[in-house]
């Protein structure tokens, strides 16, 4: 689920839009990135353990993969320190 964002200038309501416009990214991309994003904002160890490369950029896709399922992503947030250092 994407958040509104507040640029309205341009025309474009979500931040995905505004990628695939701006950045000439896929629509798939564009999903994969804001969900990304989502996960750091709510889980900003994520970012430190990704500049200091102790976790891949394909690690974080799939931790923001599993943020965004219905059945479990709730409980990522609880679990993110004990997922990293696995």
């Amino acid at each position: 689920m994407h958040k509104p964002f507040r640029r309205r200038g341009d025309g474009a309501a979500l931040l995905s839009s505004w990628a695939r416009c701006h950045v000439l990214w896929s629509r798939r991309e564009a999903t994969v990135r804001v969900r990304e994003l989502g996960l750091v904002r709510l889980c900003p160890e994520v970012s430190t353990a990704l500049e200091s490369g102790r976790l891949g950029t394909a690690q974080v896709a799939e931790l923001a993969r599993a943020r965004a399922n219905p059945r479990v992503g709730d409980e990522i947030a609880e679990h993110i320190t004990q997922l990293l250092e696995w």
